[in-house]
């Protein structure tokens, strides 16, 4: 019976007596307690990598824990292996420090089960974690202490003596793995601590704290998921889960005008996952820019030279080389290239010159409006002229992808509405240099605001490159705003990339300003000179944990999260229907002439957006 129901009844008197109320008081749950939503454990997970964690026990010092009795629904349950894969570089035990880091840094709501796997004696390895932590457990308040009780599992098994499919994923690949509150299998990633670089080993020595970045990381996906899932949109797919390289384009069919004039926000929602399995192995490597753009319509009919007798593409067909008029096996284009032999009269026969095929030019509009000219080009067979190629240059999203690891990306691009708001047939176009298994919706939905993105001008766009004349690049732009413009706002785009001297602008503080009359609006990032600075933004959707420095701030952006459209309102400093002029400045290194040797420059697309 509840404790607080016994000493009611002991007193006979809780406000009036028993008759006064049936209910009986219920303690809170540990999700109650938490202020966290509890969610069911479910049965018939296998637990593949991404999949439905399965039902397991495994025996601790403890006792034993067993997934389907002990679930929560509200803690992420991570295992942490004594020698992962990850740090098989170092001769360091990992088990043997930062263990008040790791309690420190670990959200509330998070269970370590450490595991052995290195061939030691397993009480032994157990030993070296468990009196770690339970001397920093020590240095704690009793609250703290109590916060911890019955979160930490020493586990009395090898990976290869737990049954089931949790023994086979730790033992293979070996790297420890995360059960996050959607009871979903992801695996633990890299260990390294930006602070610790070996030079014998040439990268960045472990440090057992690192793993709470996955257990915060797991919050803020089930968060993420969790206002998702309430909210009413109209959902767009451009790919699904296709494997992409290059810059493939996609035709997608929004809804119409009338719909799309019901909408005020637009979200991005993109996953890229490996190609093959598991991550370290078959991810990319790098962290590269990555984006996605909206490309011009057609004016003239797509097909208006079909039937047009034409020349077509002809490939160059390489000849043979023939001596006194038999064949050798010599390939040519001229004769010239055949044997040099004045004995013998050598010819170059079949050789055929490449021929471009025929074009013909086409109107196109770009998203925003402005006349745009695409390409009719002939058909292989010469017998006409295939559909109108328009451009599509208009960049609309940009991220940077991880190091090594799987990435998903929500976020607020609302701006760019205002380019689909005729809905109907678009192309799009994405671009990446590496493989992945590329996934992209758009989110439409009206969140109440009172008004709608309708129209975009452009502002400055484009790759400028740091120097002492930068700003000698940029003029005044005269803009005119709509009558009927119920809001105004300047969006940016802002990303500096490159190498080259003082390793700009990747890693140098840069500014942009664009001003309006007497005001400038500053897009900058103060994490670009925290050597943690995008470690520190977990919590905010950072990939954590990558193979790569993927700790440290950036001009602007973090490897493993999206380039952050920059908003600022206009309404104060504008007229309807009138004009109002802008201008643009860029500060960073400018005390060299970096000339874009190294790549350094900022990426910048920038827009006045009208709301209606």
């Amino acid at each position: 019976m509840n404790r607080l129901l016994v000493l009611c009844f002991a007193l006979t008197a809780c406000n009036g007596g028993a008759n006064d109320s049936d209910t009986a008081v219920v303690d809170p749950t540990r999700c109650e307690l938490l202020g966290m939503t509890e969610s069911p454990f479910e049965d018939g997970g296998d637990g593949g990598l991404n999949g439905l964690a399965g039902d397991f026990s495994v025996q601790t010092r403890s006792g034993s824990f067993s997934l389907s009795t002990d679930w929560s629904g509200c803690d992420s349950l991570v295992f942490v292996l004594g020698a992962p894969r990850q740090n098989s570089s170092f001769s360091v035990d990992m088990w043997a420090r930062d263990h008040e880091d790791l309690l420190a840094n670990s959200p509330d709501n998070v269970h370590y089960f450490f595991v052995p796997n290195d061939g030691a004696d397993v009480a032994s390895r157990l030993d070296v974690i468990e009196q770690g932590l339970v001397a920093a457990l020590d240095r704690l308040s009793g609250e703290e202490q109590a916060a911890w009780e019955g979160r930490l599992h020493y586990v009395e098994q090898t990976p290869s003596d737990i049954d089931g499919w949790l023994g086979i994923q730790l033992a293979n690949p070996g790297w420890g793995l995360v059960i996050d509150r959607s009871q979903t299998v992801r695996y633990v990633g890299s260990y390294a601590d930006s602070s610790r670089f070996d030079g014998g080993v040439g990268w960045f020595e472990p440090n057992l704290s690192k793993v709470a970045n996955e257990a915060r990381y797991a919050n803020f996906t089930f968060e993420r998921q969790e206002r998702l899932d309430s909210e009413d949109v109209t959902s767009v797919r451009l790919w699904d889960n296709e494997q992409v390289q290059g810059s493939p384009r996609i035709d997608v069919t929004l809804p119409d005008a009338a719909t799309m004039a019901t909408f005020d926000t637009l979200e991005y929602d993109l996953t890229t996952n490996c190609v093959g399995d598991g991550e370290f192995g078959d991810c990319p490597a790098w962290d590269y820019l990555v984006y996605l753009y909206q490309c011009d319509d057609a004016v003239d009919d797509v097909s208006a030279f079909g039937s047009t007798a034409c020349q077509p593409h002809v490939p160059e067909t390489l000849g043979m080389c023939h001596a006194d008029g038999v064949q050798d096996t010599e390939t040519c284009r001229a004769s010239t290239d055949c044997e040099d032999d004045s004995e013998t009269s050598w010819t170059c026969v079949g050789f055929v010159d490449s021929v471009d095929a025929d074009t013909r030019p086409g109107s196109c509009d770009s998203p925003i409006g402005e006349a745009t000219e695409g390409t009719y080009t002939c058909n292989d067979a010469g017998t006409g002229y295939d559909d109108l190629v328009c451009g599509c240059g208009t960049e609309v999203g940009r991220w940077i992808t991880t190091y090594h690891r799987e990435g998903r990306w929500v976020h607020d691009a609302t701006p760019f509405l205002a380019m689909m708001q005729e809905g109907g047939d678009k192309t799009y176009r994405f671009r990446t240099s590496q493989p992945y298994d590329l996934t992209l919706d758009f989110r439409f939905s009206n969140r109440g605001v009172g008004y709608r993105p309708t129209s975009m001008s452009r502002l400055y766009n484009g790759n400028f490159y740091y120097g002492p004349t930068v700003n000698d690049l940029f003029e005044p732009l005269d803009v005119d705003v709509p009558a009927g413009a119920a809001h105004v706002e300047l969006a940016a785009v802002v990303s500096g990339h490159g190498g080259g001297q003082l390793n700009c602008a990747e890693f140098c503080h840069t500014t942009n300003h664009f001003i309006v009359g007497d005001d400038a609006f500053v897009v900058e990032d103060d994490w670009v000179d925290v050597q943690d600075g995008c470690e520190q933004q977990v919590d905010a959707g950072t990939i954590p944990n990558q193979y790569g420095t993927w700790w440290y701030g950036r001009n602007s952006w973090c490897p493993g999260k999206e380039v952050q459209i920059s908003r600022f309102d206009l309404d104060g400093l504008v007229t309807p229907g009138s004009s109002i002029q802008f201008d643009h400045e860029t500060y960073g290194p400018n005390e060299r002439d970096l000339n874009g040797g190294g790549g350094e420059r900022v990426e910048v697309q920038s827009w006045m957006v009208v709301y209606e």
